[in-house]
């Protein structure tokens, strides 16, 4: 589906495109004349793979394709929206993961950021895992070309099935495969690389970062390592659980979490958390605020040792 936008203007016209997460040009004209956003049909089509969902599908029924997206994120201060999604133009439903059940929570709680980028849960704690979806501006897409297959006949479908069982457990067996990997480098690495994360970082856009751990059986045998590019972001806040903002070493009050070093471009810090001796603990150890210094993709590496 193609897009066309006629502009007619006086005065002369200039264009100039930006880097802002989708396609969007914002002109700029002689004074006295508004600004127009033109949002353009990219020349080459990017192709996205879903992940293998299955549908129910009734006879006479309809597939209704909405500007919609889901996502599965840990509460901190609030909720940011992933890079690289549009931004939020509202809450279609918010859901409490609680182990193996999904609690709905009443949209009224939901306080959305001006901006879409962000939104905040009364009564949430931290750590908490939401699974929301929300709606985004329907012109910052097009309706896409979609190809999928429906059962006619009860054999069809148990060929369906059983084939989206073996997927299911096919990935489900690589999973299993790739924890038990990790948990093994856990156990007998000295030092972990735990996570390479890439994040579209925007310039004065601020951000947090979580930052998890597995299997870990003594805390006092362990350190936590940032290392991040400080040209590309600025450090807000080494633990974005807290009211207050902390910038320095040393405990911070109200956690388990003492600051060990902090120079621009790495942060060390340390956790203070008893674990009884047959268990082993996992969740997450800190989260920092960032601030974006430059519109691009970056990296910033979390280490255990």
């Amino acid at each position: 589906m193609a897009i066309y936008t006629f502009i007619y203007i006086v005065k002369c016209l200039h264009i100039k495109l930006t880097t802002l997460g989708y396609n969007l040009a914002t002109t700029t004209i002689d004074i006295g004349f508004t600004p127009y956003k033109i949002i353009y049909q990219l020349a080459k089509p990017e192709i996205t793979n879903l992940s293998i969902q299955s549908l129910i599908s009734y006879p006479n029924g309809t597939i209704i394709i909405e500007p919609v997206v889901r996502d599965l994120e840990m509460y901190g201060k609030g909720i940011t929206i992933k890079n690289g999604n549009p931004t939020i133009k509202s809450i279609e439903t918010l859901h409490k993961i609680e182990g193996n059940t999904r609690v709905p929570i009443d949209l009224s709680k939901i306080m959305v950021s001006s901006d879409g980028c962000t939104f905040t849960i009364q009564d949430a704690l931290f750590s908490d895992v939401y699974e929301y979806t929300y709606y985004y501006d329907s012109s910052l897409t097009t309706i896409p070309t979609i190809r999928y297959s429906v059962s006619v006949n009860k054999s069809a479908q148990v060929e369906d099935n059983t084939s989206l069982i073996k997927s299911l457990l096919d990935q489900i067996k690589l999973l299993t495969s790739r924890l038990e990997k990790v948990e093994g480098q856990i156990n007998v690495s000295p030092r972990v690389n735990a996570a390479l994360i890439l994040i579209n970082t925007k310039i004065d856009k601020s951000f947090n970062l979580p930052l998890t751990a597995t299997n870990i059986k003594d805390f006092s045998q362990v350190s936590f390592t940032v290392v991040y590019n400080p040209s590309e972001v600025e450090v807000l806040d080494l633990c974005s659980t807290t009211s207050e903002v902390n910038l320095t070493t040393g405990y911070i009050i109200g956690t388990d979490i003492t600051i060990a070093s902090f120079i621009p471009g790495t942060i060390k810090f340390t956790v203070n958390k008893p674990i009884e001796s047959d268990k082993t603990w996992a969740g997450v150890t800190n989260s920092i605020e960032f601030k974006g210094k430059i519109n691009r993709q970056i990296s910033i590496t979390y280490t255990v040792e």
